[in-house]
C-alpha cells in the first residue's frame, strides 16, 4: 500500500488512534471558534461602513478570551505528556497556525485602522464637497438673473438703439430696389411705437417717438415712390405703345387690347401688392395715420396711371358704338352697357391684383367710367319718340342688365354701374311717361277715325263671311286639320286684333308696356288715364256711327269694345286704383268771412274773439278721392247695356207702351171725383177692335224684329252668355208690359170685349218668344 492510502486510513480510525481527554477536547472546540471569526476581505469591506467599530472591539475581546484560553492549555501542557509523534506534530501544526492567527489578528487591526482613517477623511471631503456644490448652485442661479437682466435690458434698449440702424439702411441706395426687406421694420417699427407709447414716464420717450415716427415716414416713403415709379413707368410705356400705335384709336374689341391695357400694368403687381397688404393690415388695425395717408397716396397714383389712358380710350370705344347703331338704339343700348361691364370686372380685377382693401377712390374711378356712357347716351334718349322703342329700352336696362347680370350674380364689383344704369332707367322712364302722356292724348283720345274705323257692321259681316268660309273649307280638307271645329266655334274672326277700334288696341298694348316697365304707382296714375281716355275715344266713335248708323249699331259697338277692355284690363288686378288727395278751402273761407263779420269782436277777451274763431275753424281739410278706372268701365258698360235693352224695347213693342201709358191717363183721370167720368172703351185708341189690331200688329213686328236683333247682337258680340241676358231682359220687360195691359183688359172691359181684344197672357209671350 502507499503512504497515501495508510495515511487515509488512519485518519479514518484517528478518534479509535488518538483519544482526547475533556482538556484536549475543549482546546479543540477552542480553536474551532477561533477559525470562525476568521472574516472573509469583502465581507469586512461591504459592512465597514455600518459594523466596522462593533466588529472590531467585538473581535479583540473574542480573541483576548482565546488567547487567554489557549495560553492557559499551553501552560498547562507539557510535551512530555505527549506520547505520540503525530500529536506532536499536530501540536506543531496549532502553533504555527496559532501564530499565523496573531498575524491575521495584528494585520486586521492595522486595516481597520486604515479604515476608520478614510472613514473619516470621506466625511471630510463628502462636507467640502457639498458646500462646494451648494455654491456652484448659488453662482449658477446668480448668472441665470445676470442674463436676463441684460437680455430684458437689451431687449428695453434695442427699440432706442434700432431706430438708428433702420434709417442707415433706409438711406442705403440698395433698399429702394428691394422694398421687401422694409416689411420686418416696419414690425419692428410699430412694436417700438406701442412700446414707448405705453411707457410715457421713461426719460425723452416723446423725443425719441418722434424718431421712431421719423424713421417710419422715412419707411413710408420709399414703398410709396417705389409704387409710383412702378406704375408711372408702365403707364409711360402704355402711352407709348398707343402713340406708335398706326390706329390711333385703341379698340378693346382689338386682340391685343387686353394685354396692352392690363396684361402689362399688372407687371410688378406681386411686390407691390406684398407692400399693400402690410399697409391695409395696419390701417385696418387703426394704427398711425401714417399709414392710411400712405395707403390713400397709393391709391390715388393707381387712379391717376389709370385715368391717363383708359378714360379717353373708353371715351372712343363708346363713341364708336353710338356710331355703328345710329339707327338702332336699342342694339346701341345692349353693347355699350355690355361693354361697360365687362370693363368694370376687368378694372375691378386689375385693381384686385394691386389692392385688396375696395378704396372710395378707385369706386369714384368707376363710376367716372361709367358716367361716359351715361353722357353718351342720355342725349339719344330723350329724343327717342316711338313708346315702343322706350318700352323696349325699359325692359333691357331693367331686366337683361340690372336683373340678370347685376342683382342675381350680387356682383359688388358692378355697384358704380349699377347707380348709373338705374339713373339711366330712371331717365327713359321719365321719357316714356312724357311720350305716353303724348301718345295717349294724340293717338287715343284725339284720335281722327277714317271711314273704315266705324264702318260698322259692314267690317264684321266680312270678317263673319271670311270665318264662315274657312270653316267650310276646314270641314272639306282633311290634310289641312291645324284647328278642331271646337276651337273655330271657340274662335271667333270679330274678336280679332284686327277688327279691335285703333283706340282700344293702342291702349292695350300701351298698358302692356307701361306695365312692364314703371313702377306700380307711376302705372296706377297713368293707366288710369288711359283708360279713361280709351273710353272716351269709344264713346265719341260710338257717336260717329250713330249719324252714320243706327242707335243699336253704336250701343253694341261700344258694348263690344267695353266687353273686351274689360276682359283685358282683368289680369292687372286692383292697379287701376289710385288715391286723389283735395285740398278743402271751405272752411277757410267761411272763418274768413266769419271775421269780416265780426270785426268788433277781434278784440275781445272771451270766447266770442273773431280771431281765435278764425284760428279753431279755419283749417285746411285734405279729402282723399278713390278713383277707381276699372269701375268706370263697367259704369259705362252697364248705361250702355242698359240704354241698348231701352232701345230695342221701345223698338219692338213701344206702340204697346205707349197704349198703356194713354189707358193708364184715362183710368187716372175717371179716379178723380172733380174730373168727368170717360168710359176707355169708347175711346177711339181704347176700342176693342183697335186692340185687337194693336196686338195683332206688335206681334207680328216682334216676330220680325227679334230675329234680326238676335243676329246683329250676334254679329257684335260673339258672346252667348252676353247675348242671353240682354235678350233675357227685353223679354222680362215685355211679358210685364203685357201682364199690366192683360190687368187693364180684366178690369175695364166686359167678357165679350175682351174676347174680342184677345189680349195675350204672360204665357203666350213666353211662347211667342220660344217660337220666335
Amino acid at each position: 500500500m502507499d503512504q497515501e492510502t495508510i495515511v487515509k486510513e488512519n485518519l479514518s480510525k484517528w478518534d479509535e488512534l488518538c483519544p482526547l481527554n475533556e482538556e484536549q477536547l475543549k482546546s479543540i472546540i477552542i480553536l474551532s471558534q477561533l477559525n470562525q471569526f476568521q472574516l472573509d476581505a469583502e465581507q469586512v469591506t461591504d459592512d465597514f461602513d455600518s459594523k466596522a467599530n462593533n466588529l472590531a472591539s467585538e473581535t479583540n475581546e473574542s480573541e483576548n478570551l482565546i488567547h487567554q484560553e489557549i495560553n492557559e492549555l499551553l501552560y498547562n501542557f507539557d510535551v512530555n505528556d505527549i506520547e505520540d509523534i503525530r500529536i506532536e506534530k499536530y501540536v506543531n501544526s496549532l502553533n504555527k497556525n496559532s501564530k499565523k492567527c496573531s498575524l491575521i489578528s495584528e494585520s486586521l487591526n492595522q486595516a481597520l485602522e486604515h479604515l476608520n482613517t478614510l472613514t473619516d477623511n470621506y466625511s471630510k471631503v463628502s462636507q467640502k464637497t457639498k458646500s462646494l456644490h451648494i455654491a456652484c448652485e448659488q453662482l449658477i442661479n446668480d448668472q441665470t438673473k445676470l442674463s436676463n437682466a441684460s437680455y430684458l435690458l437689451n431687449s428695453r434698449l434695442s427699440y432706442f438703439t434700432d431706430m438708428e440702424i433702420f434709417m442707415q439702411k433706409l438711406n442705403s441706395p440698395i433698399i429702394e430696389n428691394n422694398c421687401e426687406y422694409i416689411i420686418p421694420m416696419l414690425t419692428r417699427i410699430d412694436e417700438s411705437l406701442a412700446y414707448l407709447e405705453a411707457n410715457m414716464n421713461h426719460k425723452e420717450s416723446a423725443s425719441y417717438i418722434q424718431i421712431v415716427l421719423q424713421v417710419l415716414r422715412k419707411a413710408l416713403n420709399i414703398i410709396k415712390a417705389y409704387t409710383i415709379n412702378s406704375l408711372t413707368n408702365v403707364t409711360n410705356q402704355i402711352i407709348q405703345s398707343i402713340q406708335e400705335s398706326p390706329d390711333p384709336i385703341i379698340k378693346f374689341s382689338a386682340d391685343n387690347a387686353y394685354t396692352m391695357f392690363y396684361s402689362r400694368f399688372r407687371i410688378n403687381s406681386s411686390r407691390i401688392k406684398t407692400l399693400m397688404e402690410q399697409l391695409e393690415h395696419r390701417v385696418e388695425l387703426n394704427q398711425q395715420p401714417d399709414y392710411e395717408q400712405a395707403l390713400a397716396d397709393c391709391h390715388r397714383c393707381y387712379i391717376h396711371q389709370r385715368n391717363l389712358f383708359i378714360y379717353q380710350s373708353v371715351a372712343n370705344a363708346i363713341d364708336e358704338l353710338v356710331n355703328k347703331y345710329q339707327r338702332d338704339t336699342s342694339s346701341l343700348v345692349r353693347s355699350s352697357c355690355s361693354f361697360m361691364i365687362h370693363l368694370c370686372n376687368d378694372e375691378t380685377q386689375l385693381y384686385k391684383n394691386f389692392f385688396n382693401r375696395t378704396s372710395f377712390l378707385f369706386e369714384k374711378f368707376l363710376e367716372d367710367l361709367c358716367l361716359v356712357l351715361y353722357d353718351r347716351l342720355r342725349p339719344i334718349i330723350i329724343h327717342v319718340v316711338h313708346i315702343e322703342t322706350l318700352a323696349e329700352l325699359c325692359s333691357i336696362l331693367k331686366t337683361e342688365i340690372l336683373m340678370d347680370n347685376i342683382k342675381t350674380k350680387n356682383d359688388m364689383n358692378l355697384s358704380a354701374f349699377e347707380g348709373v344704369c338705374s339713373q339711366l332707367l330712371e331717365d327713359v322712364q321719365e321719357r316714356f311717361v312724357y311720350r305716353t302722356h303724348i301718345y295717349i292724348r294724340e293717338e287715343i283720345l284725339n284720335y281722327n277715325c277714317s271711314p273704315g274705323d266705324i264702318s260698322y257692321p259692314e267690317k264684321l259681316e266680312i270678317m263673319q263671311q271670311i270665318a264662315e268660309k274657312l270653316k267650310a273649307n276646314q270641314s272639306t280638307s282633311e290634310s289641312d286639320s291645324s284647328l278642331s271645329d271646337s276651337k273655330l266655334n271657340r274662335l271667333s274672326a270679330q274678336d280679332q286684333h284686327g277688327m279691335w277700334y285703333p283706340t282700344l288696341r293702342r291702349t292695350l298694348i300701351c298698358l302692356s308696356k307701361l306695365y312692364r316697365c314703371l313702377d306700380k304707382k307711376i302705372f296706377q296714375g297713368l293707366a288710369q288715364e288711359t283708360l279713361s281716355m280709351c273710353v272716351q275715344s269709344l264713346i265719341k266713335a260710338a257717336e260717329l256711327i250713330r249719324k252714320n248708323k243706327t242707335n243699336s249699331d253704336s250701343e253694341l259697338f261700344l258694348i263690344k269694345h267695353l266687353l273686351i277692355l274689360r276682359e283685358q284690363i282683368s289680369p292687372f288686378s286692383n292697379e287701376f286704383s289710385i288715391a286723389e288727395i283735395q285740398l278743402d278751402f271751405s272752411k277757410i273761407r267761411d272763418a274768413a268771412f266769419s271775421l269780416m263779420n265780426k270785426k268788433n269782436s277781434l278784440f275781445r277777451f272771451n270766447r266770442d274773439n273773431a280771431f281765435l274763431d278764425f284760428l279753431l275753424n279755419g283749417t285746411l281739410e285734405a279729402k282723399v278721392n278713390m278713383i277707381d278706372s276699372k269701375r268706370e268701365v263697367d259704369n259705362h258698360l252697364k248705361k250702355t247695356c242698359e240704354s241698348f235693352i231701352q232701345n230695342i224695347s221701345d223698338d219692338l213693342f213701344g206702340s204697346i207702351r205707349q197704349l198703356v201709358i194713354k189707358i193708364q191717363a184715362v183710368i187716372s183721370m175717371n179716379s178723380d171725383p172733380n174730373a168727368p167720368k170717360v168710359n176707355l172703351n169708347q175711346q177711339p185708341f181704347a176700342k176693342p177692335e183697335k186692340l185687337q189690331d194693336i196686338f195683332a200688329e206688335n206681334y207680328k213686328h216682334i216676330k220680325k224684329k227679334l230675329p234680326d236683333i238676335s243676329k246683329k247682337m250676334s254679329l257684335y258680340l260673339s258672346n252667348a252668355e252676353i247675348e242671353q241676358i240682354i235678350l233675357k231682359r227685353v223679354k222680362a220687360s215685355l211679358q210685364q208690359l203685357y201682364a199690366e195691359m192683360s190687368q187693364i183688359v180684366k178690369l175695364n172691359y166686359n167678357d165679350e170685349e175682351q174676347l174680342i181684344i184677345a189680349c195675350p197672357a204672360p204665357e203666350q209671350i213666353s211662347l211667342w218668344l220660344t217660337i220666335v
